[in-house]
């Protein structure tokens, strides 16, 4: 993660050692300005002054070219980049417009949903922006299934899958928007049965586990009615 609080102080050191440059060639200019015109004006001054006068001129010259150049490059791909070897504006200006997406998106789930990615997701952004996006809207599409439960036993028994590890990996999210699915359909039973079925599952089991095990569920159900 950017430093921004090393990003400021850099940059300040960055604009006084410009003006100590500028003020440098700035007095450099004038003394070259002034020995020439006594060259000029004073003949019998020219072989003290050529001593002094032709290595200040190149000195000027220089430093001149150099610093210019320098500044140039920065106008060109960004001072914070090529000076201090930070993001440049642009890239920050983008991931903040991602991280207000993802907190947009994220103030239409469920609080515990919020607190559990909003952070993570919003951290990812430095690394990933397009990533990060892409799992919010995963995540609120998941959330926005599981939302209508109304036995918090159940939705308690379902967030134990909701995780930024499940979400993240391809195949784990894909079983976990079957898993969200299944849980609804769950949701939809007798009270009573719901929880028959939580009694039976107390042990932590993955996705992939879940989802035959509540076909089987579903399937008991609907045979005994």
């Amino acid at each position: 993660m950017v430093d921004i609080a090393s990003i400021g102080v850099s940059t300040v050191i960055d604009q006084n050692y410009r003006r100590k440059v500028q003020l440098c060639l700035s007095g450099l200019l004038v003394t070259v300005s002034i020995a020439t015109f006594t060259w000029f004006t004073f003949p019998a001054s020219q072989n003290i002054l050529a001593l002094f006068l032709l290595p200040a001129m190149f000195l000027l010259f220089t430093l001149s070219m150099g610093y210019y150049m320098f500044i140039f490059s920065c106008e060109e791909k960004s001072l914070v980049k090529n000076v201090l070897g930070m993001v440049e504006p642009a890239e920050s200006v983008k991931r903040e417009h991602c991280q207000k997406n993802i907190k947009s998106l994220l103030a239409e789930v469920r609080s515990t949903t919020r607190d559990r990615f909003c952070n993570a997701l919003i951290s990812l952004c430095f690394e990933d922006r397009s990533k990060a996006h892409k799992l919010a809207l995963y995540v609120k599409e998941i959330d926005d299934i599981v939302s209508s439960i109304k036995n918090k036993d159940l939705l308690d028994h379902f967030d134990q899958f909701f995780t930024i590890t499940e979400v993240s990996n391809k195949k784990n999210r894909s079983e976990l928007m079957n898993l969200a699915r299944a849980y609804k359909m769950i949701s939809e039973e007798d009270p009573d049965k719901i929880q028959g079925f939580l009694a039976t599952k107390t042990k932590s089991y993955s996705c992939e586990i879940m989802l035959p095990e509540i076909d089987n569920f579903l399937s008991q159900v609907k045979g005994s009615v």
